[in-house]
């Protein structure tokens, strides 16, 4: 569970994605609970991640 309360049933390895498969994801949610800007950084912009 995350701290704000949100429970997390299934788990993606954010390594195995794209950014934008990321987007897909993530926006939506953002949408959802009025979040106005959301930032991917380091190794995952770079395709790098492990």
């Amino acid at each position: 569970m995350t701290g704000n309360g949100i429970r997390i049933e299934e788990r993606i390895n954010a390594s195995d994605l794209t950014p934008h498969e990321i987007a897909d994801v993530v926006v939506p949610l953002a949408r959802e609970y009025g979040v106005d800007e959301l930032y991917l950084f380091g190794s995952m912009v770079r395709g790098s991640a492990k």
